[in-house]
């Protein structure tokens, strides 16, 4: 399963890198630039920014994940 989230903001690498320092408390996170991957139980969250969005693509295995 996959599904993709835009959301606009001009500040996008600033937040992968601030989500992925809070994440890699608890999950293997890495980020560099303008993109990012947190590893979550259920499924990977990859992440990129562009000028105009954050873009987040998630998989899973399921529906649960």
């Amino acid at each position: 399963m996959k599904a993709i989230a835009n959301i606009k903001t001009k500040e996008g690498a600033v937040y992968i890198g601030k989500l992925c320092r809070h994440f890699v408390h608890k999950i293997e996170a890495v980020y560099e630039g303008n993109t990012g991957r947190a590893h979550f139980p259920g499924g990977i969250c990859h992440m990129q920014a562009t000028p105009e969005a954050l873009i987040f693509e998630v998989e899973a295995e399921n529906t649960e994940g």
